[in-house]
């Protein structure tokens, strides 16, 4: 006779296997045998998430670190005419100079954005989640950077934007990783599991899938 899987948490279980850890997250019983859920996690995949949003970041302050040398405050530069340009301004807010006068507030909010994108990077499998998390951890921590070092003072720095939009607003690189990045993350959000091909494995590393052993 079979039951349906009893679920109760389970400590952290590495394995060694070429560098990959699974982290035992449920035990599942079915037939009176305990089958462990573990969410493999390669250490691999991080890495390759944390190069991308290393080169992101890269990508965001070198451009920044252009436009300081080569722009004037200020001063507009069409490249499309009055659609497109470059213009050099410090911003104390968001987008659209939104809440300049709370500085501390985004900054604080994108620590939170950095810390929650490092995580998931430990945690998720699916290749197009990995890179749309790296690109938003390297948007983030670009800007991040700008409000702790930059003037007028530490957590209370103007992120250097630079790319002028009409008369609509003016951002930077790393706001177009962070855009790109969330409007990605809701698309996949519908489109796939972020962590597939979960296994259940008994202790002798007897495989099953997730879904046969929930449905038992």
């Amino acid at each position: 006779m079979t039951s349906r899987p009893r679920l109760r948490p389970c400590p952290d279980t590495p394995l060694h296997n070429g560098g990959t850890v699974e982290r035992a997250a449920v035990v599942h019983v079915q037939n009176g045998t305990e089958l462990v859920q573990r969410e493999r996690a390669p250490r691999a995949a991080f890495g390759i998430g944390m190069a991308i949003a290393l080169a992101c970041l890269a990508i965001d302050q070198a451009t920044k670190i252009w436009a300081l040398s080569a722009l004037e405050p200020g001063v507009y530069h069409p490249v499309l005419g009055r659609a497109f340009g470059l213009t050099l301004v410090f911003n104390s807010g968001a987008a659209f100079s939104f809440g300049s006068g709370a500085t501390w507030i985004f900054t604080i909010v994108a620590a939170a954005c950095v810390i929650c994108a490092t995580y998931a990077l430990t945690r998720i499998t699916h290749p197009a989640w990995i890179i749309v998390v790296a690109v938003l951890l390297g948007g983030s921590a670009g800007n991040l950077i700008d409000r702790i070092f930059r003037a007028p003072g530490t957590f209370q720095g103007h992120v250097v934007d630079f790319l002028s939009y009409s008369n609509w607003f003016v951002g930077n690189v790393a706001d177009i990783f962070i855009v790109g990045a969330a409007i990605a993350l809701a698309i996949l959000s519908f489109t796939s599991d972020p962590r597939p091909g979960r296994k259940l494995l008994t202790d002798d590393g007897t495989a099953f899938d997730d879904e046969e052993a929930a449905g038992s």
